[in-house]
């Protein structure tokens, strides 16, 4: 003869698996914000190192350049952050690394 279930058993199964799934959910869901932040951070730092170095940034989504009488602006937007680069007929050639809301500097090119 089959035993009959009760029915507070098969709640207590089903609040075991339900608790599972919410534990796996967890986990999971941490796991990929870690991944989305390190890849972030890593492609934030190599393109400071790069623009320290007086190098062109890596991971630019758009490049636009402005056009002045003194020279030109060519700004690289990145994921989070802007890079400007300067270059003026009578200056040397400055890189900036600025984060996303932060206007351009126009007084450089003046």
């Amino acid at each position: 003869m089959k035993k009959a279930v009760k029915e507070s058993e098969m709640v207590k199964a089903y609040d075991f698996l339900d608790e599972k799934r919410f534990k796996v959910g967890k986990i999971l869901f941490y796991l990929v914000l870690w991944i989305i932040i390190i890849t972030l951070l890593l492609t934030w730092i190599f393109d400071f190192i790069n623009v320290y170095n007086h190098k062109k940034p890596i991971f630019c989504l758009t490049n636009k350049t402005y056009e002045y009488k003194t020279g030109t602006i060519k700004e690289c937007t990145g994921l989070g952050y802007k890079v400007y680069i300067y270059n003026r007929t009578d200056k040397k050639e400055k890189y900036e690394f600025v984060p996303i809301f932060i206007k351009k500097n126009k007084s450089y090119m003046k």
